[in-house]
């Protein structure tokens, strides 16, 4: 159970009786409610999009644009997302995915609600366009990883399930926003809207690191870093540490 006197490695059975953790392994209990949490997140986000060319339509009889302009929102939009992925990439590394999709979430909010006071379409391509679409970059790209990180066996699975969310969303919202401009109007709309886009917030605060992932290496004070990482590195390819590893002792 230890690789030398400086490394002290938990190995997998142990691990699995972690009773800090919802779940103690992949593909089990805790991480179907992140699965689940991933469709929600891509039920609204992808529904949101697919609202594109019902507002389009609204913007030109609403505001009395012409096409060029009334698509200029969406355009804009979709660029924001695509140009912030490597982005959103580099700062889930650097402050955890679920900080990232959080941030992301309240972003989309409170752009969507601000689209209330906007007066013409230039303030809806800023607030909708540009900001909402990096509020959407921030939320949608990295669900994956958090899926990947839970899941093992069931991995496609449950990425299945996640993007499934999407596909319904595509279908109903385009509904849904029909109903809200004829009752609503299109302030209200983005309003209600705002609203929508809240209830991705509780779910990514699901999507949290599971608990095997959260190694922590205890080493001698006296003992150099340098030799903790090379008896790391020699219980691996001993295969004292795998891959998968589960936890090392607190």
């Amino acid at each position: 159970m230890e690789t030398n006197q400086n490394v002290q490695v938990v190995p997998k059975k142990e691990a699995r009786k972690d009773k800090g953790s919802k779940t103690a392994c992949p593909d089990q209990g805790w991480a179907w409610v992140v699965a689940t949490a991933a469709c929600t997140i891509n039920f609204i986000m992808a529904g949101l999009v697919r609202m594109s060319g019902i507002l389009f339509v609204a913007f030109i009889e609403i505001f009395q644009v012409d096409r060029k302009s009334a698509s200029m929102p969406f355009s804009v939009r979709s660029s924001a997302g695509n140009l912030f992925g490597p982005v959103v990439g580099i700062l889930g590394q650097k402050y955890g995915v679920r900080k990232v999709i959080i941030t992301g979430c309240v972003i989309g909010t409170i752009s969507a609600a601000t689209c209330f006071f906007a007066p013409n379409v230039m303030g809806i391509t800023v607030l909708w366009g540009g900001i909402n679409g990096l509020g959407s970059a921030l939320t949608v790209t990295l669900p994956q990883v958090v899926i990947g990180q839970h899941f093992d066996k069931y991995r496609t699975t449950a990425a299945g399930m996640a993007y499934s969310g999407g596909c319904i969303g595509s279908f109903l919202f385009p509904v849904l926003l029909e109903y809200l401009l004829h009752n609503y109007g299109i302030q209200g709309t983005f309003l209600i809207i705002s609203g929508i886009l809240m209830h991705t917030i509780p779910a990514a605060l699901i999507l949290r690191k599971p608990q095997w992932l959260k190694s922590k290496i205890i080493r001698n004070p006296s003992t150099p870093k340098s030799t903790v990482t090379q008896s790391i590195s020699k219980a691996e390819q001993d295969s004292i540490v795998k891959t998968n590893v589960y936890s090392v002792s607190e």
